[in-house]
């Protein structure tokens, strides 16, 4: 039986609008609905999902938890959402179904879902391209 891929969604820029940069580290934009409802998506569909952050991963529960309330164990136990679990540092082979997981460690995926990502085809001149490119478009 094949196991279930893995999808890793990066915090700052993704689930979070990050409009200020880093700043004092605080978690300050209001929450997207539609972040939240595509990763129900996903986790319905049978992928294992977790976020990817520099962060530490116990404030990304904190504020997941703060801001949608159907995600974490209250909701999960009434049936109208997902728990959220920080992954264990040392765990790379983690693979909980129904539940999205938060770590800042890099863990394998079929796909890294990042608003800062160059996609890499084998070939460096498109990269540094790309990355000028990235650069303009970020300044």
């Amino acid at each position: 039986m094949k196991k279930p891929d893995r999808v890793a969604i990066d915090f700052d820029g993704v689930i979070h609008k990050y409009s200020y940069g880093r700043g004092d580290g605080s978690i300050y934009d209001e929450p997207d609905i539609s972040v939240l409802m595509g990763m129900s998506e996903l986790i319905k569909e049978g992928y294992i999902v977790f976020v990817h952050t520099a962060r530490h991963p116990r404030k990304i529960k904190t504020w997941l938890n703060h801001q949608y309330p159907w995600f974490g164990s209250r909701a999960a136990k009434e049936g109208v959402g997902f728990p959220v679990a920080i992954i264990p540092k040392h765990d790379i082979h983690w693979r909980e179904e129904n539940i999205l997981g938060i770590t800042n460690h890099k863990l394998g995926a079929v796909a890294y879902i990042d608003d800062r990502a160059i996609h890499f085809t084998g070939s460096w001149k498109k990269v540094l391209r790309a990355l000028e490119h990235h650069k303009k478009r970020t300044q």
